[in-house]
């Protein structure tokens, strides 16, 4: 099958973000083992060397949610069990924001700063590992495809959404992120059984629903539950048609 015109940009995206790095670092060791200021060139090198662990790290965890992927839209998604985000499908935000910090670090060192440089990567390194939180806190944590409707489960509670209550799935963004909104014709009446039963939390999901009255959405991330977006997007509309675990 010939490849598509998004397959070639990612890949050569994909090469680009790991060549630059290496192809950094080659450079640094060349100089360094024909003893052209090896003093100023060594923490340089460590830099980059931490940039090309982390573009590789990239690159890894894509190959395995591509095939994770593929192998989730060639099977129906189970009923009555809860499905989490696995761990490492959020270290992609990571790895890209210490990549970035590593070579603006490298930069800083090679101007004779080192001790700057190391202070940028660890505040990059914060920002990444701070990003799934932020994820886990604002995201559903789980889903729970039910015969009554999608059970969202938030790290405070939970809210069901009833099958008839979801008039569309739409889905945003390139096939490896996408990005599912659901769009409710009860948003109120969700977030008003809310559990547990607090103002707080009720309050919460409404916001999370974008209520204006009985009209709503709701939108869920790339990988909520554990389900790429394609095969989350497919479930969902099989489940307000009445057809509970036909995928494809």
């Amino acid at each position: 099958m010939e490849e598509s015109s998004e397959s070639r940009r990612r890949r050569r995206k994909r090469l680009l973000v790991i060549g630059a790095p290496v192809a950094a670092l080659a450079i640094v060791l060349a100089l360094m083992a024909a003893e052209v200021a090896p003093g100023r060139l060594r923490p340089v090198g460590t830099l980059l060397g931490v940039a090309v662990a982390a573009s590789l790290a990239q690159l890894a965890v894509s190959l395995l949610s591509a095939r994770r992927a593929r192998r989730l839209r060639a099977h129906e998604v189970p009923w009555g069990i809860r499905l989490r985000r696995p761990l490492w499908l959020s270290t992609p935000e990571v790895g890209v924001a210490v990549e970035l910090g590593a070579i603006l670090a490298a930069l800083v060192a090679l101007c004779g700063a080192p001790g700057i440089g190391a202070g940028v990567l660890l505040l990059f390194a914060v920002i990444g590992l701070s990003m799934p939180l932020f994820q886990l806190h604002m995201s559903p944590r789980a889903l729970t495809f039910e015969d009554g409707g999608l059970r969202v489960h938030l790290p405070d509670g939970e809210f069901l959404v009833p099958w008839p209550s979801i008039t569309a799935v739409d889905t945003i963004g390139p096939d490896h992120m996408q990005f599912t909104t659901l769009r409710l014709a009860d948003a109120d009446a969700i977030a008003a059984v809310a559990t547990p039963a607090t103002p707080r939390l009720r309050e919460r999901v409404a916001t999370i629903l974008s209520a204006r009255g009985s009209a709503g959405q709701l939108l869920l991330l790339h990988w909520t539950g554990g389900l790429d977006g394609r095969t989350l997007a497919r479930a969902l509309e099989a489940g307000r048609r009445g057809r509970g675990g036909q995928v494809n």
